[in-house]
């Protein structure tokens, strides 16, 4: 393998590794949106709930409010779960490029590269535990308040 083969190598890595930074980036943005709104909807249902106890709104502006968290969640969900998927993508990307190579001498330039998704136990458990747990235990939370609301 040559110096051009091996620069190229390494800018596909680069590459990768930057998209795959990007969706990190996303997915952690889209989490802290989605804890912003998630309170700022809260806020609101409290509000709402303790003016419907008072006759002062109608009812049904609870569930609008109580929805509209819900489908921030499943929405926020998709996105999240797109970016894990496509992060997944990559690497399988990179694994196919290393398979190009024919020989095993060819292969050593690869073994200079670090995993471009940690592969360890705890990565994985962790990587995208509490980003994908986030919308779904919201969710729960908001079917929970729906379910035991007393007016």
């Amino acid at each position: 393998m040559n110096s051009n083969e091996e620069l190229k190598l390494k800018d596909i890595y680069i590459m990768l590794r930057e998209q795959i930074e990007h969706e990190d980036q996303l997915i952690d943005h889209r989490v802290n949106w989605l804890l912003v709104s998630q309170g700022f909807l809260l806020v609101s249902y409290t509000t709402l709930v303790n003016l419907a106890v008072k006759k002062e709104i109608p009812i049904y502006l609870i569930f609008i409010v109580a929805g509209l968290a819900i489908l921030l969640n499943i929405f926020s969900l998709i996105g999240i779960a797109a970016s894990f998927l496509y992060m997944t993508d990559l690497e399988k990307f990179w694994i196919q490029t290393q398979s190009t190579v024919n020989d095993q001498e060819d292969l050593i330039p690869f073994k200079k590269f670090p995993p471009l998704l940690g592969k360890t136990k705890y990565q994985i458990i962790n990587g995208g535990f509490g980003s994908t747990l986030t919308p779904i235990v919201f969710s729960i939370a908001w079917i929970l308040l729906l379910i035991n609301l007393r007016i």
